[in-house]
């Protein structure tokens, strides 16, 4: 096994879910592989074909440079564990997927580690939301963008800010469609194609609102043209509701 790799991993979970699965080649970096177990490290450096299994933390103590992934309600503590394992001062510590962001590594922000957070976009291939110390971000965006990643670094409470944006607008778009759905309905038009019919003209206004989205010069005229563009979207089913109701 390779054991020239500078970064350990903290695996408490399939392979499958971890970042490796998605960017294959960043398991190049990978040195030494904790787990719950050594059979679980064993297996794992096996499936990664990289690194090697560790015993213990103290055979990973040399190691800078951190990436930890697992089961969520798993990760406080694993991450109280490796926080008792010893000085984290200056270590660089990244947590994949997680739902609390940086928040669970606290206790090793505690002990001096300087943390990151990296998720992906889903739906969107190879694309990264990252929240970083700003001491260690550039070395992960290095580190990703090596892997053939595109990165998005977000600031301080960044994640979260964004994670409340998506689940903002997820919400929004579902009560819209879900209103042209039943003001199509209202028009004589059966379910299904009432959906179908939804799901094609918002596909549409998504298409017009990429192709200009480049040409915005900020994230806020990016949202703002969207906001536009749905604005425009239910104004337009509202205005065939109103011609179909003085037809009939």
């Amino acid at each position: 096994m390779n054991k020239q790799g500078r970064m350990a991993v903290a695996a408490w979970g399939a392979t499958r879910h971890s970042l490796f699965h998605r960017l294959p080649a960043l398991a190049a970096e990978v040195g030494p592989v904790m787990a719950a177990s050594f059979g679980a490290a064993r297996k794992i450096s096996k499936a990664l074909k990289a690194g090697w299994a560790a015993r213990s933390w103290v055979e990973c103590a040399d190691s800078k440079l951190w990436l930890l992934y697992g089961h969520e309600r798993q990760l406080p503590a694993v991450v109280q564990l490796m926080a008792w394992s010893g000085d984290w001062t200056g270590k660089t510590v990244a947590v994949w997927g997680s739902a609390s962001g940086r928040d669970v590594l606290f206790p090793l922000a505690a002990k001096g580690a300087l943390t990151a957070s990296i998720v992906a976009v889903e739906g969107v291939d190879r694309l990264y939301v990252m929240e970083a110390h700003p001491r260690t971000a550039l070395l992960w965006k290095k580190l990703l963008r090596k892997a053939g990643a595109r990165v998005l670094a977000l600031g301080q409470d960044g994640q979260k800010a964004w994670r409340r944006a998506a689940e903002a607008t997820e919400n929004a778009l579902l009560i819209l469609l879900e209103h042209n759905v039943r003001t199509l309905r209202e028009s004589g038009m059966d379910s299904g194609t009432a959906h179908r019919l939804t799901a094609h003209e918002f596909h549409q206004v998504i298409r017009r609102f990429s192709r200009g989205a480049r040409a915005a010069g900020s994230h806020q005229e990016f949202l703002e043209r969207l906001l536009r563009m749905l604005a425009d979207y239910s104004l337009t089913l509202g205005g065939r509701r109103s011609r179909r109701a003085r037809a009939g």
